[in-house]
Order: structure tokens, then C-alpha cells, then sequence
């Protein structure tokens, strides 16, 4: 396991969501937030622990956040997407080449065989945070295309 990275990838992946549901908590009575986690909460991909456990932590804060905030009308839920065709590959310092081989090889082995388009979690947080949800609190929405799934 890396270790090198745990403070910068916590302070991303984490503290900024739990900060910013702090705030948004205490001046927003009758709010939907939705934060976005992955599947990688779900999965056990080797190198990627501290990924992992970071975004399970903000499936964790989504449950606990919604039993705390919930009497004053403030829902909290999460969306676990899988892959998402956003170009973030050519942008991590890996090779053009490189970086091809890992879409080719998440292609390859994800249920749907094709990433996810940004439109398709836009919908899905829409959905999350609209009054299509209103009954919906803590609930994690896996889209992920089968990914941890099946």
C-alpha cells in the first residue's frame, strides 16, 4: 500500500465533502446533497486502499449525516459512479500509450464494455437531489454500469 499519498488524497477525497456538508448543513434547512464516491468504494483494487477507503468514508458520512441533519429537512445521499469518459487518463502523468491501455483494459473488463458519459451521472444526481427523491435519505446509488454489481 501507498502510504505517501494519504493525507493529500484524504483531504481531496474527504475532508473537503465532510467541510462542505458541515457548512452547507448549518445554514440550509430543507437541502438535498448528493456527494459522489465511486465503486471503488465497493471493490478491493489492489493499489488503491487509501482511494478506497476514503470514498467509503463519504458513504459512511452519507448515512450518518442524513441521521443527524434529517429532523431539520436536509437529506444527504451519495452516487457511486464507475468509470466516467472525462479524459482524467491523459491527464494523471501516464504516456498516451499508457493511458490507452488502461481505457482499453477497463473497457475490456467492465460489464457494459464502454465508460460511463458525464451526462449520464449528471442525470443521476439530478435525480438525487430533485423532489423525484424526496423519500430517499443515506441511500447510496450505484452507477457504476454493473460494476461491483454483478
Amino acid at each position: 500500500m501507498v502510504e505517501e499519498d494519504f493525507d493529500r488524497v484524504a483531504d481531496i477525497n474527504f475532508k473537503g465533502a465532510f467541510f462542505t456538508l458541515q457548512r452547507v448543513a448549518a445554514a440550509n434547512d430543507g437541502a438535498s446533497v448528493v456527494l459522489i464516491t465511486s465503486v471503488g468504494n465497493q471493490l478491493g483494487l489492489p493499489g488503491m486502499a487509501v482511494y478506497s477507503a476514503t470514498k467509503a468514508a463519504l458513504r459512511s458520512l452519507a448515512r450518518t449525516g442524513s441521521a443527524e441533519l434529517l429532523a431539520r429537512g436536509i437529506r444527504v445521499n451519495v452516487l457511486s459512479p464507475g468509470p466516467i469518459d472525462t479524459g482524467m487518463l491523459g491527464r494523471v502523468g501516464l504516456s498516451e500509450a499508457d493511458a490507452e491501455g488502461m481505457r482499453n483494459y477497463i473497457r475490456k473488463s467492465h460489464p457494459m464494455g464502454r465508460f460511463a458519459e458525464p451526462q449520464e451521472m449528471a442525470k443521476a444526481v439530478a435525480f438525487l437531489a430533485s423532489s423525484d427523491s424526496s423519500f430517499v435519505a443515506g441511500a447510496e446509488l450505484s452507477a457504476g454500469g454493473g460494476m461491483g454489481d454483478l
